[in-house]
């Protein structure tokens, strides 16, 4: 993933890729991976949901609202993300 969020995903011993997918936004934070999902939020407080598979696949998009600026990486206890924005501290669980 990079900052414009183009995603890719590559066999890491051959470095064949698998595809390539351009997300929506600006990205700051970093991926998260968690219950083999992988989470990654722009900078508007978007999340796109991803499963880690060879075929590309967008299992969810949510959104914080309106007027969100995220620059921070979420961080995840048990169940829940705490995800810090300019002006608000959320937990989502």
């Amino acid at each position: 993933m990079d900052r414009n969020g183009y995603l890719s995903c590559l066999e890491a011993k051959s470095g064949e890729v698998f595809w390539q997918h351009r997300l929506k936004g600006k990205f700051s934070a970093a991926p998260i991976y968690a219950k083999n999902r992988i989470y990654l939020f722009n900078e508007d407080g978007v999340c796109s949901v991803v499963r880690p598979a060879r075929k590309f696949e967008i299992l969810a998009t949510s959104s914080l609202g309106d007027e969100v600026q995220l620059l921070a990486s979420p961080a995840i206890d048990g169940d829940a993300f705490y995800i810090r924005t300019a002006g608000h501290l959320y937990r989502i669980e």
